[in-house]
């Protein structure tokens, strides 16, 4: 699996993934005035579930460019980060039921499995692994299902809440 590499970098990403389209759009646009442009992704995209990288480049420019990474699935990832580990929590966003059987990875940026775990009937995995590890911690969590794959990068998801208790009252302080 390629997906580390993606999520690390944009760019050189020919050595570990493979075209499956190239189309080129033609364009009657004003000049030197921004628009939006939306392309339906399922003329684009052949198959269901996955991920994509989607690159759009202006032909008359090659340094005009944009590139987004684009996850179709039907799962969706919660974690709670504990001591020695993290609770993963697969839901379905359909259904927004628990969806079990589903592989959980936490995974290193070096590209190395921590811990590896399958859901249960709650859709729930508890992946232990040491707080130390030479590898370094985790970095993201993947979960696949048959062909269904996403993934969580838990450090730019997070949110954190501070609660200061005042004379007068209670302040709530939430960041991202």
């Amino acid at each position: 699996n390629n997906l580390v590499s993606h999520l690390q970098s944009k760019y050189n990403t020919n050595a570990t993934s493979r075209s499956i389209l190239t189309k080129e759009v033609k364009l009657d646009l004003p000049r030197n005035k921004p628009q939006n442009l939306m392309l339906d992704i399922n003329d684009l995209i052949p198959v269901s579930t996955g991920i994509y990288r989607i690159n759009a480049n202006v032909t008359n420019s090659r340094w005009t460019s944009s590139s987004a990474l684009v996850t179709i699935t039907d799962l969706a990832i919660t974690n709670k980060t504990e001591r020695n580990g993290t609770l993963v929590w697969v839901t379905s966003l359909r259904t927004g039921e628990p969806v079990e059987g589903v592989e959980v990875k936490a995974i290193t940026y070096n590209n190395q499995i921590l811990s590896s775990e399958v859901t249960d009937s709650n859709g729930l995995a508890r992946l232990k692994y040491a707080d130390d590890n030479p590898d370094g911690g985790m970095w993201v969590i993947t979960a696949q299902k048959g062909d269904d794959i996403t993934y969580l990068k838990p450090g730019e998801n997070e949110w954190v809440i501070d609660i200061f208790i005042k004379a007068a009252g209670l302040l709530l302080r939430i960041m991202k």
